[in-house]
């Protein structure tokens, strides 16, 4: 990530929690949120910034706080396809150990009953990257059942991918 140190001067006077300083460098981003970093002790001070694609966090109904607006009306649905008895043991971020030995955990955003068999289920509202990549492949190989990749696309929910552990079958 490339910063930009811009000139500015606060409304307000700052001090650095850490160190109690009152210098500080300010950082434009390319996406337009500044960066406040104090010169003492080098904390981040202020500008946590936001996510890679601009996602922000929503309240949902259940109190809960969810990376994405989308995220969020997605766990609404299953909630109502719980209450419909379509599937049952809805869970919000289960962790899932896929590799013991090496340490190598994940967590996708749902887990629920479904047919009588468990489905984890991960929201990505955008294309998979590298990272999802290197997560599928790992859950090829040690997933624990079926794990389904779904985005929203033109008001309705699809599914993207589905990886079942030595085996794939894609959906689009």
């Amino acid at each position: 990530m490339k910063r930009t140190p811009i000139k500015r001067k606060p409304k307000k006077r700052l001090t650095c929690p850490d160190c109690s300083g009152t210098e500080f460098r300010y950082y434009r981003h390319k996406l337009g949120h500044t960066r406040i970093e104090c010169k003492g002790c080098g904390k981040i001070v202020k500008g946590k910034g936001r996510s890679k694609y601009g996602a922000r966090k929503q309240l949902g109904a259940d109190g809960r706080v969810y990376d994405s607006r989308s995220e969020c009306s997605r766990a609404d649905e299953l909630r109502m396809m719980e209450r419909g008895n379509e599937i049952t043991g809805l869970t919000m971020q289960p962790k899932v150990v896929l590799d013991a030995a090496a340490g190598i955990t994940y967590k996708p955003d749902f887990q629920y009953e479904q047919d009588g068999r468990t489905v984890w289920e991960d929201w990505k509202p955008r294309p998979l990257g590298r990272d999802e990549t290197i997560i599928l492949k790992l859950w090829r190989a040690h997933g624990p059942g079926l794990l389904i990749l779904t985005w929203r696309k033109k008001g309705r929910t699809c599914i993207r991918k589905r990886v079942m552990a030595n085996a794939e079958v894609t959906e689009r």
